[in-house]
C-alpha cells in the first residue's frame, strides 16, 4: 500500500522504492528535517537495508545513526504492516475459494457458507 510522504509515522517500518535509480530499500523512518536551500523536508530513515540487483544486501553507515538513509518526497513509501495484512487477507480469501470449489464438487450442488 502506497503511503504519502506526508503520513509517515516515526519508529515504522517501510519499504522504499527509488524509480529514478531502481532500488529498493527497507527501514525505520526516524524524522524529518528542512534545508533552508530546499523547496521540500528530507526524510531521516534508520537500519536501511538496499536490495537491488546489484548487490543483494546493501547496509549503510552514515551519520550518527545506524544505517542512516535520508528520502525524498518523489520517492515511493510502502508500508510493512499494511502489507502483511493484505498478503494474510489474500490467503485466506484464495483458501476459503478453494474450499467452496472442493466442497461443491463434493455434494454436486451449489455450496454457499
Amino acid at each position: 500500500m502506497l503511503t504519502s510522504y506526508k503520513e509517515l509515522v516515526e519508529g515504522k517500518q517501510y519499504i522504499i522504492h527509488r524509480p529514478d535509480i531502481q532500488t529498493f530499500w527497507k527501514g525505520t523512518f526516524n524524522g524529518q528535517y528542512q534545508r533552508y536551500f530546499e523547496e521540500y523536508p528530507n526524510l531521516i530513515f534508520v537500519e536501511c537495508v538496499r536490495k537491488d540487483h546489484l548487490e543483494p544486501d546493501y547496509r549503510m553507515n552514515l551519520g550518527p545513526y545506524k544505517n542512516r538513509v535520508d528520502f525524498h518526497k518523489t520517492d515511493i513509501f510502502h508500508d510493512v504492516e499494511k502489507i502483511k495484512d493484505n498478503s494474510k487477507c489474500a490467503i485466506q480469501n484464495m483458501e476459503k475459494r478453494s474450499l467452496d470449489l472442493v466442497l461443491k464438487r463434493i455434494v454436486n450442488e451449489h455450496f454457499e457458507w
